[in-house]
């Protein structure tokens, strides 16, 4: 679905049924009933107060325009769009249906609209939702490239870094963001870790196999070039990817 539409007002026609959009059609389209259309109610309000009132009748309800505001159409605009079906009271007020089909075409942008809300797991004071770092990680990395996440907070850069097979190294000045995050990523089970196993006879259901868990990372800790009185202590985490590649160097200096 359009992203355009995702925070709006959305309802689907089918067949002679008009109803409110569910949560989970929004999130996968797929799951709407066959041949159903999408739509999204708007105003039938514009600002500018009008010169005299035009009260408009519709399904046994008068309405009249809000304070300061006046009526998009003329009275006989708003009747020809009610015996069109184009107008639905939600809310104690009259919308107008603007089906996504009416417009096929639409302007690109660079608004992430279904990006919105907090993260769906709350671990941390401050926590993004995977699906903002997830989109950023797929567009600037490849698989095997390495992602460094300076203010590792949670963890969730990292997470998502083994999850999509991009090396990583996080850092905070916290033991407490850090143990966080080790518990977290030690803990993950991903998509890909779930292998179905074929079934050994037709009377059997398949199996899964238990999740492998993901090695554990080590913590580094460095110390500034301040004095010891004043010395802070910074952490870091690294995937098991980038501390074989740093390993391997460090043998190939040495020999």
């Amino acid at each position: 679905m359009d992203s355009r539409y995702s925070r709006r007002l959305l309802g689907v026609q089918t067949g002679e049924l008009y109803r409110a959009l569910e949560s989970a059609e929004k999130e996968d389209p797929r799951v709407l009933p066959s041949g159903s259309k999408v739509y999204q109610l708007t105003d039938l309000f514009s600002a500018g107060e009008a010169k005299e009132s035009k009260p408009f009748e519709f399904q046994g309800s008068i309405y009249e325009a809000r304070s300061k505001t006046h009526w998009k159409t003329t009275r006989d605009g708003l009747r020809r769009l009610g015996i069109a079906g184009r107008i639905e009271c939600r809310g104690g007020r009259p919308w107008f249906r603007k089906f996504h089909s009416d417009f096929p075409v639409s302007r690109f942008t660079n608004v992430w609209s279904d990006t919105s809300g907090k993260a769906t797991e709350r671990i941390y004071v401050v926590q993004t939702q995977e699906k903002v770092i997830a989109r950023c990680i797929l567009m600037a990395t490849q698989p095997g490239d390495l992602v460094l996440d300076p203010t590792c907070g949670s963890g969730t850069t990292a997470t998502l870094a083994e999850q999509w097979g991009r090396r990583w190294i996080t850092i905070d000045t916290s033991r407490v963001a850090l143990a966080l995050a080790r518990a977290r990523i030690m803990g993950a089970r991903y998509p890909f870790t779930c292998c179905q196993i074929p079934a050994m006879a037709s009377s059997r259901k398949p199996k899964l196999r238990a999740p492998r868990r993901v090695r554990s990372p080590f913590i580094a800790t460095s110390a500034t070039a301040s004095s010891m009185s004043a010395c802070r202590t910074s952490c870091s985490v690294l995937s098991p990817g980038t501390r074989r590649s740093m390993s391997s160097g460090s043998n190939g200096k040495q020999s």
